[in-house]
């Protein structure tokens, strides 16, 4: 779930379980990857506050972007939730 919601600075997304980090992805409408972050923890299962990768928006139009976050822990990567909404209005 992006915060705050336009324009958002982070996502709030909720663990299964412990995880050492959360591999951030961003695509675009049409599903064109625009950045991917790594979000180093470690996290406890619950909720975490991840932040978006600084400058994420630069040069971006307003609109619709989609964001995945997937958990990490030692060389296995879990499933994370399907993706959020974001919107970019300026």
């Amino acid at each position: 779930m992006p915060w705050p919601n336009p324009n958002p600075l982070g996502l709030a997304v909720k663990l299964e379980g412990g995880t050492d980090s959360v591999a951030l992805r961003i695509y675009s409408k049409a599903l064109v990857r625009l950045a991917d972050a790594r979000v180093m923890g470690p996290f406890s299962a619950g909720w975490a506050r991840l932040p978006l990768p600084p400058g994420w928006s630069r040069g971006l139009a307003n609109g619709v972007y989609y964001v995945t976050a997937r958990p990490q822990r030692g060389d296995s990567q879990g499933n994370g939730p399907g993706p959020a909404v974001m919107m970019l209005l300026r």
